[in-house]
């Protein structure tokens, strides 16, 4: 049996990076979707890199391709300012 791929959105931000090490550690596949190529180097070691942005669909195509689960990690891009917004 293959191990299982995860693709993991918001992989490079400060809850995604944990979670795609111990996704890691547990013997999963894990592909990072990104948003930026500059920041694959944030995520760890061991998962692939995918270029994507959540509001163009047509980007996500390849990072879904041949996943078994979505873990969705991504926040917001706003500052402390924009909390009270977002409730």
């Amino acid at each position: 049996m293959r191990p299982r791929t995860v693709l993991a959105i918001g992989a490079t931000g400060s809850v995604g990076v944990p979670v795609v090490a111990e996704a890691l550690r547990q013997g999963y596949r894990v592909r990072a979707l990104i948003q930026d190529s500059g920041r694959a180097g944030r995520r760890a070691l061991g998962a692939e890199s995918v270029v994507g942005d959540l509001p163009r669909s047509g980007t996500l195509v390849a990072a879904v391709d041949g996943v078994d689960a979505v873990v969705f990690t991504h926040g917001s891009h706003g500052g402390p300012g924009q909390a009270p917004a977002m409730r």
